[in-house]
């Protein structure tokens, strides 16, 4: 309950504004209820997670009229795969 509170006050906060809010990444549940908030809020959600149908995705709140900036840098690593292996963490 504490969480969809802090989503619903970061809807109203891109409401009020007229600017992008952007949450962390959010579980599908979570991105569910960003969107019901957004609904109440009377704004609009998108949710983008770097790439088609990710599972966590980051809701960026607030009126749409062009793609927002998403907060998100890629990354690349190298590595000696004799020594070790990336993991995801």
């Amino acid at each position: 309950m504490e969480e969809e509170r802090y989503l619903l006050d970061l809807a109203k906060r891109a409401e009020r504004t007229g600017r992008p809010v952007f949450t962390d990444f959010l579980d599908p549940v979570q991105a569910a209820a960003a969107e019901r908030c957004a609904h109440e809020a009377g704004t609009d959600c998108i949710l983008f997670g770097g790439w088609a149908d990710a599972e966590r995705q980051i809701a960026c709140f607030g009126p749409v009229w062009e793609e927002p900036e998403w907060p998100l840098r890629w990354l690349e690593c190298r590595w000696n795969a004799k020594f070790a292996s990336p993991g995801h963490r």
